[in-house]
């Protein structure tokens, strides 16, 4: 079957340039320059990419992303300006677009991207406004006076109940989960950061018969290489520098009980084996001595990461895989689980009200629907803080409104109503647009011609986007094919605010 795509460009010479070379290149298209006609094509087809000039009249960009997103949330978006703009680029991007285009455009390369942006989005169901409707849709009294029911009776050590949802995917894991806890089977935990996956891990200890002995957390992550071994198998005084008294590692501090393992692709090969023969042998050796404990616990591992696409890479011990992998799980990231987003919510407000000690409502209609719309990329980590942030805003006895969410989750939706409307979309001669695409009075100044700088700035932000996306978000593995350190990954992200 042909693959659809829909083009939108200011100019209607450009529309029809992109329309004749992408359809001798063998695909179907349809072109507009009018934003309304645009969103009606979006809403009567089934597009399978759009590209879009991010400078289309009477739009605000990052809005008319959002708005497109919002019909359609599966479609990959090429935005494309002759604009240099490195924030707007940047807030499109964080948006949903899948790659920013600067123009002139190589026609060769628009059929790469083009290329890339499909196969990212092959088995992905593209929603249809009922469907879409139905995930924005807000929970009735119903449902919201199940949510109760939803929740286990256990309680996380953070003190946030659990969240079984109401999803298929949600209901999908919790049934996995019920099936492993019972065993004492060694359990993987994939998913994305932020996805709670030491929240699963505790459940699985908590319902388990191992629920009176102790539940004991390590972040192999945060654990130098020359410390590790020290840290989950314990150390004698005087066995290092440093070491100047003896130490009970993580697997002795957790006998009895369920240790739980995160991040465990970030441990040396050394250590692997190690680990491997505390596994086989149910015993330990701290570091310096010659004694060996044994040990009695169940192993719960996590990775944001494939470990077996590790093993073929040698970075990780296949038999320690095999020794790990007796059942594995995937925690689903929260742009997989709308349906269950209230719960969620709703949850973290009344946590929140206690710590605060005040009576706060849940999110007025409009700041739901941003929360809803949003594509939380930290996942359940990012809702948790941004409802924190927003509660120790609202007054007591107040519904947490949109004018107390974060800046970066509130302020490209701010204009989502106005696509639909004639007035709000008109945009005057001397309107230009600030670096978020929301409209401001031009100031007068002559536009400043393309920056080398800012042309570089946004081929570095399309390649770590892409990146990225390719590994999940698993921003370890990203640095690693960007060939720099992780560090440097995580302070170009926290510059463009990502």
């Amino acid at each position: 079957m042909l693959r659809k795509i829909l083009i939108l460009d200011k100019d209607l010479a450009m529309c029809q340039k992109f329309s004749n070379f992408l359809r001798n290149s063998g695909f179907v298209t349809a072109s507009t320059s009018c934003n309304k006609e645009a969103l009606q094509l979006i809403k009567a087809s089934d597009f399978d990419l759009i590209l879009c000039d991010s400078e289309l009249k009477n739009t605000y960009p990052v809005a008319f992303l959002l708005k497109i997103k919002s019909i359609r949330p599966g479609i990959p978006i090429i935005s494309m300006s002759d604009s240099e703009n490195i924030q707007t680029a940047v807030e499109l991007m964080k948006s949903g677009a899948f790659y920013f285009m600067l123009k002139p455009i190589n026609p060769e390369r628009l059929l790469d991207i083009v290329a890339s942006a499909l196969k990212e989005a092959t088995g992905i169901q593209t929603a249809t406004p009922d469907q879409n409707e139905k995930i924005l849709s807000k929970p009735d009294k119903e449902k919201r006076e199940s949510n109760e029911q939803t929740m286990s009776e256990g309680v996380m050590k953070q003190g946030y109940p659990y969240i079984t949802g109401v999803s298929a995917i949600s209901k999908k894991l919790y049934k996995s989960i019920d099936l492993v806890s019972p065993t004492d089977y060694t359990v993987i935990i994939h998913g994305e950061t932020g996805t709670g996956k030491e929240s699963v891990a505790r459940m699985i200890h908590e319902k388990s018969h191992r629920n009176s002995g102790p539940f004991l957390a390590v972040d192999c992550g945060s654990l130098s290489k020359e410390l590790a071994a020290s840290e989950l198998f314990g150390h004698e005084k005087g066995a290092f520098t440093g070491a100047l008294q003896t130490r009970e590692g993580a697997f002795m501090l957790a006998q009895g009980g369920t240790l739980f393992l995160d991040e465990i692709g970030n441990l040396s090969y050394d250590v692997q084996l190690l680990l491997l023969r505390a596994i086989q042998e149910r015993v330990v050796r701290k570091v310096g001595s010659s004694a060996e404990k044994p040990v009695n616990v169940r192993l719960i591992v996590a990775s944001n990461e494939d470990l077996y696409e590790s093993v073929a890479k040698r970075k990780f011990r296949e038999d320690l895989y095999h020794r790990l992998n007796e059942f594995s799980l995937t925690v689903p990231p929260l742009r997989e689980r709308k349906e269950d987003l209230c719960l969620f919510i709703e949850a973290f407000v009344a946590h929140a009200s206690k710590r605060l000690n005040k009576d706060l409502k849940m999110p007025t209609p409009a700041a739901l629907e941003i929360l809803e719309t949003y594509h939380w990329p930290g996942n359940i980590r990012e809702l948790l803080n941004t409802i924190k942030k927003a509660c120790l805003f609202t007054p007591n006895g107040k519904a947490i409104s949109e004018q107390y969410l974060p800046m970066e989750v509130k302020l490209t939706q701010e204009f989502l109503v106005r696509m639909d409307t004639d007035d709000d979309l008109s945009i005057g001669q001397n309107t230009s647009f600030s670096p978020l695409g929301i409209p401001t009075k031009a100031s007068g100044a002559a536009q400043s011609e393309k920056s080398l700088k800012d042309i570089a700035a946004i081929a570095e932000l399309n390649k770590i986007m892409l990146t990225l996306r390719s590994v999940k978000f698993n921003k370890s593995k990203a640095a690693e094919i960007l060939n720099i350190d992780r560090k440097t990954l995580y302070n170009k992200l926290k510059r463009i605010n990502i």
